[in-house]
């Protein structure tokens, strides 16, 4: 019974903008496919593992994201 309890305390990440990149991560939650399709067979340590990847998918992208945008101001006015 206890495991169930913790098995179901890790709550679904979704935020229902569903939509895979060409790496199969959601635009969404940063689940990879495998994670969105194992996600209610996992464990709780399972999912708290998913967590973790999400996380470290986001940093990523949100430091590209800024990076580009810093490159784009550069270029921008340079070209002034």
């Amino acid at each position: 019974m206890a495991d169930e309890f913790t098995f179901d305390s890790v709550e679904s990440p979704c935020v229902g903008n569903c939509c895979l990149d060409t790496e199969d991560i959601c635009l969404g939650c940063y689940r990879h496919l495998d994670e969105i399709t194992g996600w209610l067979s996992a464990d709780a340590k399972t999912r708290e593992q998913y967590r973790e990847n999400m996380a470290q998918r986001k940093a990523r992208k949100e430091k590209f994201l800024a990076e580009l945008a810093q490159k784009s101001e550069d270029q921008a006015s340079d070209s002034l």
